[in-house]
């Protein structure tokens, strides 16, 4: 143990004379620096989890990112459909040529019903322009100037009202089945006297180009003038039909 002993202060003697210090003191500041080390260990794992949280935004912001430029891509190409088959594209186009046919296939009914006085023609307007904007022309009326369809007389009104109803009619069956029968519910209670008597007459008319007419009516004048008509009077709250005489 004395051997021992001197070696272990032969060992000392050999040391730097400011680390010959108390052991206690030592033990301190060992201690200090674990919590030290533990510290910088609690940061660097705090650090760690933020960099993988980082990464994970990072990545999450360069899909939005690619979802963002894919938006946008889409909403260029929508938009280019939109021009193209919108009010001023293939739209456009599709109801201006369903406008001229169907002009024409009513002008052709048109023709028939006025004795060739009037005709229709699409009228000429700005970029706004609505669908089937007519203006009639009226060769014992109007000479060479046209007027609108809307304030044309209460008989040219209804000879246009029929023509493009059978025109349409016509062009949705791609004027292959041509319109044989007619409804006509009303509509004449703004005419005077006159007027529902030439009404008589145009229906006259057409009945030539139709194999059959039903017209619904309260005025007097119509029940008199045809020869097969139906009266519906209301008995006891059930509807009951009857023959009109003639």
């Amino acid at each position: 143990m004395r051997t021992h002993q001197a070696e272990v202060q032969e060992t000392i003697g050999t040391l730097p004379v400011e680390s010959h210090r108390p052991a206690a003191e030592l033990e301190e500041e060992l201690s200090d620096a674990r919590e030290a080390s533990r510290n910088v260990e609690g940061r660097l794992g705090q650090a760690q989890t933020e960099h993988k949280q980082m990464l994970i935004q990072r990545d999450q912001y360069k899909e939005a990112e690619d979802s963002m430029k894919a938006a946008a891509r889409k909403a260029h190409l929508y938009g280019i459909l939109s021009d193209q088959f919108g009010e001023k594209g293939i739209q456009k186009a599709i109801i201006n040529k369903a406008e001229i046919a169907i002009v024409r296939l009513s002008n052709h009914m048109l023709d028939n019903l006025s004795g060739g006085r009037s005709k229709l023609r699409l009228r000429e307007a700005g970029g706004n322009k609505k669908a089937l904007d007519l203006e009639v022309w009226d060769s014992q009326t109007g000479g060479d100037k046209p007027i609108l369809a809307g304030l044309a007389s209460g008989s040219q009104r209804f000879r246009i009202a029929i023509s493009l109803a059978l025109g349409i009619g016509q062009y949705i069956g791609n004027e292959s089945n041509r319109i044989e029968s007619v409804i006509i519910d009303e509509g004449f209670g703004s005419l005077d006297r006159e007027g529902r008597e030439s009404i008589i007459h145009e229906l006259y008319n057409l009945s030539r180009h139709l194999k059959r007419i039903i017209l619904v009516s309260h005025q007097e004048e119509f029940s008199r003038g045809f020869s097969t008509g139906y009266e519906v009077q209301l008995v006891d709250g059930a509807s009951q039909v009857k023959p009109l005489a003639q």
